[in-house]
């Protein structure tokens, strides 16, 4: 009876401890921004999906309340163009203080939030010069010694904050992993990059000739990457809870592998269903949800074409996931994305594209304004990401006088073009560019024969002048508001 006794404490123990709990993030203000809160999805960190989005307001505190059950990171990014991981426990307390261009913290583990934020832990890292040089000279054992070494310095201070009362044995203990991951992923990207040089070296694609690794080189990367990657957290999937995790380590591992091994591998699933993520079969099902369902989310959300099957993937995760928040917010993304697209009387299209920037502030509808041009197109990624804050440039316009948002695509699609401005909505003039005006906004904005890396924006006064070639981007609106009041006198 007496252990029976034990037996019930302990499990109605361990349902309490993972019963939900109230965190809090309080937001202390210095200056006027933009928060975007992306909290984890089934645990596992979350940079796309953006969950609420907090006006913050001058010498202003704001209360943002939440339930957890476990750890896990919080992304919060500032349209200054600061962002932050923090890891948060259940029940936790963190004050966030947000000054222009700077971000402290308070409450709970403190010390170890600054440490972590002010990238103390990942200064020092692998020093790139390792890599600039000639390649039969390049030490790979050093290399993973100061990798190594890096990592203990971080778990020791980690520790040293533990046992003075600091942070949390179980802060500690997550933390040590994140940064173990983070130096793990920073090392195996480079090698990864090399590997690829490697192989399509083998099929007569020379990707940079001057850096391919021997075979013994290759055998050495491999062996340094599985023993950094050797770990409980790696071999559960747990890491994949970490913001830096390396799963190409599955890609080198099915590189590996023979034919009749990658077809077992695929068995009972077509290779479309997955695109070029199948080598993640390989890994633990927690790796394979933050892979395959943060690819979706990607292709939901940024229009991003990672050549899989949608149907059949998402067939995939409902079956081997069908309680998770992955799946939840895909169906319900897929069904917003099927509803009727509401047209918008403040997006107006420029039937005719001019020829060129001079005959862009003629046009009648524009004629007398100073113009905001965002240059972008609809298969460019971080193009989209920045339509995610055209609510705070809409407003950041409306402070000044005579400034119309004018948005020239480069796309050779008209009606993905379309498409892509019914999704995302953003208020302004809209302009598919002709050859003519792309030959003059590469000559007068990127001085050079081709329009170069979007998205950019510039500004153009009345007279066709350019005032600012290389404007802050959307997501940079504090750095952005700074620009014109500069350029307007405001």
């Amino acid at each position: 009876m007496r252990y029976l006794l034990f037996a019930l404490t302990l499990l109605c123990l361990t349902a309490c401890n993972r019963a939900p709990q109230k965190t809090t993030l309080v937001f202390h203000t210095q200056g006027e921004t933009t928060v975007r809160i992306h909290k984890p999805i089934d645990g596992i960190p979350n940079h796309w999906y953006v969950h609420h989005r907090l006006e913050l307001m001058p010498n202003s505190t704001t209360n943002y309340e939440f339930e957890m059950n476990d750890f896990g990171f919080v992304r919060l990014q500032f349209s200054c163009g600061l962002w932050e991981d923090i890891l948060v426990f259940p029940g936790d307390h963190i004050e966030i203080t947000y000054a222009p261009q700077r971000i402290t913290m308070a409450g709970s583990n403190a010390e170890g939030h600054n440490y972590n934020h002010m990238r103390a832990c990942r200064r020092k890292g692998i020093p790139l010069h390792f890599f600039y040089t000639d390649p039969s000279r390049v030490e790979y054992d050093s290399i993973f010694k100061h990798t190594i070494q890096r990592i203990s310095r971080n778990r020791a201070e980690l520790n040293r904050m533990k046992i003075s009362g600091q942070i949390t044995a179980e802060f500690a203990k997550v933390m040590g992993e994140s940064l173990h991951f983070y130096h793990t992923f920073r090392l195996g990207s480079i090698y990864f990059g090399l590997l690829r040089n490697a192989r399509l070296a083998s099929t007569g694609v020379i990707f940079n000739r001057e850096f391919i690794p021997s075979k013994k080189d290759i055998q050495t990367m491999m062996s340094q990457l599985e023993k950094l990657h050797d770990r409980p957290w790696a071999r559960s999937g747990d890491a994949a809870r970490l913001p830096f995790y390396f799963g190409d380590i599955y890609v080198t591992r099915y590189l590996a592998l023979d034919d009749d091994a990658r077809k077992q591998l695929l068995e009972g699933h077509d290779r479309e269903t997955f695109g070029r993520d199948r080598p993640f079969l390989m890994a633990p099902d927690k790796v394979q949800l933050r892979i395959f369902g943060n690819r979706f989310l990607e292709n939901l959300l940024l229009g991003m074409n990672h050549r899989f099957d949608t149907e059949k993937l998402l067939t995939f995760l409902n079956d081997n996931f069908p309680d998770s928040e992955h799946v939840a917010i895909i169906k319900r993304l897929i069904a917003e994305k099927e509803k009727p697209i509401e047209v918008n009387d403040e997006i107006v299209f420029v039937d005719n594209s001019p020829t060129s920037l001079n005959e862009l502030v003629q046009l009648q509808e524009i004629k007398g304004n100073y113009i905001y041009v965002s240059l972008w197109a609809s298969w460019c990624a971080p193009c989209i990401v920045e339509f995610g804050f055209n609510e705070e440039v809409r407003r950041l316009l409306t402070e000044f006088n005579n400034v119309v948002p004018v948005y020239i695509s480069i796309d050779n699609n008209e009606e993905r073009w379309k498409n892509a401005i019914a999704r995302h909505s953003p208020k302004g003039y809209h302009i598919l560019a002709s050859e003519l005006l792309r030959k003059d906004i590469a000559t007068r904005i990127y001085n050079a024969e081709r329009i170069g890396s979007i998205p950019r924006s510039f500004l153009i006064d009345p007279q066709g002048n350019i005032l600012n070639d290389n404007l802050p981007r959307s997501s940079r609106t504090t750095e952005l508001r700074l620009a014109f009041e500069e350029l307007l006198k405001k």
